[in-house]
């Protein structure tokens, strides 16, 4: 029950009170508007990843990281512009990252340009690793057809290959695979630092 004190309201503000206690918050005509505004324009809970470029089915492991680092940029470029709270000096905000003390808009610019250079669409997140990963791959796709085979997802040497072709094939495609678990390594940990950062993400 909510309580109303007649004694010093007008007829206006006694209606007002009978109305709010009678009409929950978000059905009021105001927050209907509001509503439908977010719901036609301005959709705040409803996040499209700038760095995946189609809307066709996407692996939840693929995704993740992507909306994760999405969160982050658009909080940095459209949400924590100077004035709503101080984030450097005396009061700004500090986090430990590795053991070592920074302020928290330092760890979230740094996550951010290391996720703007992320090559949209890309399996490999990391940039230095991409480029690496792309010169691999060309090389073991030049060296695929005059000496392998494709057979069901794997590669068959041609008769009479010498053994120094065989060992640099070799040796690119272990390369590719620990850059994989390299990336893999990077993206868990960073997405892992946005995660600790959450509770800084509001305006």
């Amino acid at each position: 029950m909510f309580y109303i004190d007649y004694e010093d309201t007008t007829w206006i503000d006694k209606i007002k009170y009978i109305y709010w206690g009678i009409i929950p918050y978000n059905w009021r005509p105001f927050r209907l508007l509001y509503r439908v505004k977010c719901a036609v324009w301005h959709r705040y809970t409803t996040i499209k990843p700038r760095t995946l470029q189609h809307n066709t089915w996407t692996d939840r492991c693929v995704l993740l990281p992507h909306m994760v680092f999405e969160i982050l940029t658009a909080f940095i470029e459209e949400e924590c512009s100077p004035g709503h709270f101080d984030w450097y000096g005396e009061y700004g905000y500090k986090i430990t990252v590795d053991g070592k003390e920074k302020y928290v808009m330092d760890e979230m610019l740094e996550l951010y340009e290391w996720w703007k250079k992320v090559v949209p669409d890309s399996q490999i997140y990391d940039y230095n690793l991409h480029n690496e990963s792309e010169e691999l791959w060309a090389k073991i796709n030049s060296m695929s057809n005059p000496y392998c085979t494709k057979h069901s997802g794997y590669y068959e040497y041609h008769d009479g290959v010498k053994e120094e072709v065989k060992e640099e094939y070799r040796k690119l495609t272990l390369r590719a695979s620990q850059i994989e678990r390299e990336d893999y390594e990077i993206i868990k940990r960073n997405m892992c630092r946005v995660c600790n950062l959450y509770g800084y993400m509001w305006t």
